[in-house]
Formats: C-alpha cells, structure tokens, sequence
C-alpha cells in the first residue's frame, strides 16, 4: 500500500513506527476493520510495564481514548476483568 514502516524498537514486540505513506493510515480498510491502531510508543510503556496476565484484574483510570485499555486486554488474552475509566 505504499507504506514505509519498521518495528516500533527492540522492547516492543507488536509495535510499528510509520515513516511515510501514500495513503491516510487512519482510513484504510484495514484500520476501517479494526486490524490495527494508533497509538504513541509513549502509550505502550505503561502496560508493558504493568505486565498483565490472563485471569488479573485491572483497573484503567485514564483508559480514554482506549489504546492502552485495549493493549491490556490483548496481553490478558480477553481473559480476565478490565474495568477503565477516565476522567
């Protein structure tokens, strides 16, 4: 699709930095479908260094708009309880 990209860095196994690109990453069909977000690297740093499990339960107190929340239920494997809010 005319994206240029590479991983995000070595401690992030799922992350991808965008250098450039043809066509608006936040619309397409792909992004449209939900197979991937934005989100800063400054995001991921606070679930990462959380470390959820499956089977924990967390609570998210500043969850908008939803990047880290969601982070947090991938890692837990949609197993376990997630409770996020914001002010």
């Amino acid at each position: 699709r005319g994206v240029r990209l590479d991983p995000l860095a070595p401690w992030s196994k799922v992350g991808l930095k965008i250098y450039e690109s043809t066509v608006p990453i936040g619309a397409t069909p792909e992004y449209l479908a939900g197979h991937y977000m934005l989100q800063s690297a400054a995001s991921m740093c606070p679930v990462m260094a959380l470390g959820p499990q499956p089977g924990d339960r967390v609570l998210d107190m500043s969850a908008a708009p939803g990047g880290k929340t969601s982070y947090i239920a991938q890692l837990m494997r949609n197993k376990g309880v997630i409770i996020a809010n914001d002010l």
